[in-house]
């Protein structure tokens, strides 16, 4: 996803603006700690809370930016989820791995001899919903980014929350609402173990397929039934998994039955 432009606000403006707002917070915050504690440890402990809130504020978009960044490239990089890829995984599956290579195109693994013409077929359909699944990304990313910038804009104030006793739920809850949003990729890598789940089991038995009475039929009615329960997985989880992600990580939701659900409910009528 590097390749694409990305979208961008002038948050800087609405970001200066709550400076003032941000500070008139955490002064409050100090003489309040002031007042009810003369306590040296206590007076100093709340001096430090306030530089540090200061510190993040001011560098908050390069500590969210950067994360987002590490979370995109362990995502896509190391764990190798992408659900625009799935026509390419079902090809490796199916074809011979020992005369094939990684950098190969998905058009040079598509006429491989070891792909029979159904094979193809199946991964023609797969790179259909791909395409799709590459462009839900594309827009995917746009409006994680758009959403971080928004929350860099309001950063000063929700953060400056976390210098009074009274509303530092409110800043704890802003904070973790950007890290649902940062880990957004984390959906669709979770969701990608259930498709790869499903190609292997559309794959799997092709060598039988030509020597046992009945299991070339069997086999090719699987591959094109999991064909297009993959690729339906593949568009709604795709959608659903941002959203899922938000949720656990704002209010602890249990991820899986949660995806599941969010899909059926996308790719329902």
């Amino acid at each position: 996803m590097s390749l694409l432009p990305e979208p961008s606000i002038n948050y800087g403006l609405v970001s200066s603006a709550l400076l003032p707002v941000a500070g008139l917070i955490l002064l409050t915050g100090l003489w309040a700690s002031a007042a009810h504690s003369a306590a040296p440890r206590d007076l100093l402990r709340s001096l430090t809370r306030t530089i540090v809130i200061v510190a993040v504020i001011a560098h908050f978009d390069f500590f969210v930016n950067q994360s987002q960044d590490y979370v995109q490239k362990l995502i896509t990089e190391q764990l190798k989820a992408s659900p625009d890829d799935v026509a390419v995984k079902y090809l490796d599956l199916v074809s011979d791995k020992k005369n094939q290579s990684d950098n190969e195109s998905i058009w040079k693994k598509l006429f491989k001899p070891g792909v029979s013409l159904f094979e193809a077929f199946v991964a023609g359909v797969l790179f259909v919903y791909s395409l799709l699944a590459g462009a839900l990304l594309f827009l995917a990313y746009a409006a994680q980014k758009l959403c971080l910038q928004t929350a860099f804009a309001a950063a000063p104030l929700f953060l400056g929350f976390l210098g009074l006793q009274s509303t530092r739920s409110i800043g704890v809850k802003y904070i973790l609402g950007v890290a649902g949003i940062v880990l957004w990729p984390l959906g669709w890598a979770i969701a990608s173990m259930f498709t790869d789940s499903l190609l292997g089991f559309a794959a799997s038995g092709g060598v039988l397929a030509d020597k046992l009475p009945g299991a070339s039929l069997a086999y090719e009615f699987r591959n094109y039934v999991t064909s297009f329960i993959v690729g339906s997985w593949v568009i709604g989880s795709t959608v659903a998994a941002p959203f899922v992600i938000q949720r656990a990580i704002t209010s602890g939701t249990q991820i899986a039955p949660d995806l599941a659900r969010t899909t059926f409910n996308v790719l329902r009528p």
